[in-house]
């Protein structure tokens, strides 16, 4: 081979590597991570979801499983800092989902797993004292606090939205969708009025809607009911990123917070000044049996 030829080749070479760094490449040798995450928790042998900012952003409550059982079984409550320490149990059981409340006195979770329904609420104060317990007839899955902290929000399968008042005991249908699922998917509820589900935003007051980029786990931002975090993996086995909707605009933008080639990224929650994000995410170019998946904070939102 001439040297003529082997400068052609090794020129087209490097032209075709400045192409795959400088385009949305999955390859996991050229994948960069976004510099804004750091990694706040990972457990060996465990997975960590359904992570919660306390009210003066010092603190995250999360859920922790087994890995043999999957987040799916649900997983005990703990607390961590934010920085990565003093990481600790707040309350043993099997919880499947978790809320804080306006205030960031109380926490709420649902007992038993996610993927199965569930009929049981307990709510605890941030310490993981138990405050109350609340039995319902029918199945629920998912529960979210109203701008009261005396109401919660829940889906019933093949029913719809519900909000419950602690005050009278006194359960109102606010949204009828005769769906079921397996996985609800998160939803979030602003100021009583907006609730957001797969994509679309509902005025509870008006009794319409509106349909936006179908995310997942979305969450109001704590600074504005224009401005929602969602993902776009549907599932705890899926791939996904992190995306800002902007609901005036009906715009958003990708967030590139995976912080693998492939991960799956699950329940971004808001700081309380909504310059940070949250959220559960694994590796699925092969480590996610063995790690599971990991809390992940993306800093510098704009």
């Amino acid at each position: 081979m001439n040297k003529s030829v082997k400068f052609l080749l090794l020129f087209m070479i490097a032209i075709f590597v400045l192409l795959l760094l400088n385009i949305n490449c999955d390859w996991f040798i050229f994948f960069r991570r976004n510099k804004k995450l750091k990694l706040l928790l990972r457990k060996e042998g465990y997975s960590a979801f359904n992570p919660v900012f306390s009210p003066d952003g010092s603190k995250i409550f999360y859920l922790l499983a087994d890995i043999g059982n999957s987040v799916k079984n649900g997983g005990h409550l703990r607390v961590i800092n934010i920085e990565g320490s003093v990481d600790r149990l707040l309350l043993d059981g099997i919880f499947g989902s978790l809320a804080i409340s306006p205030d960031g006195e109380k926490l709420i979770l649902t007992t038993g797993d996610i993927f199965y329904d569930t009929s049981s609420i307990i709510i605890v104060d941030t310490s993981g004292v138990m405050v109350d317990t609340l039995q319902i007839e029918v199945s629920i899955k998912d529960v979210e606090f109203g701008k009261d902290i005396n109401e919660i929000y829940y889906f019933r399968n093949g029913l719809g939205f519900y909000k419950y008042s602690f005050i009278d005991s006194s359960e109102n249908l606010v949204l009828e969708l005769n769906e079921s699922f397996d996985e609800l998917q998160g939803f979030d509820i602003k100021d009583d009025s907006l609730l957001f589900f797969k994509g679309i935003l509902y005025f509870l007051a008006g009794d319409s809607s509106k349909n936006f980029l179908q995310i997942f786990w979305s969450k109001f931002s704590p600074q504005s009911s224009k401005l929602l975090v969602g993902t776009t993996s549907w599932a705890f086995y899926t791939t996904g990123d992190l995306y800002l909707l902007r609901i005036d605009t009906n715009t958003h933008e990708e967030l590139k917070a995976i912080p693998y080639s492939h991960s799956t990224i699950v329940q971004p929650d808001w700081s309380p000044c909504g310059e940070k994000i949250v959220f559960a995410a694994n590796d699925q170019t092969g480590r996610a049996s063995s790690t599971g998946f990991e809390l992940w904070i993306l800093e510098k939102i704009e």
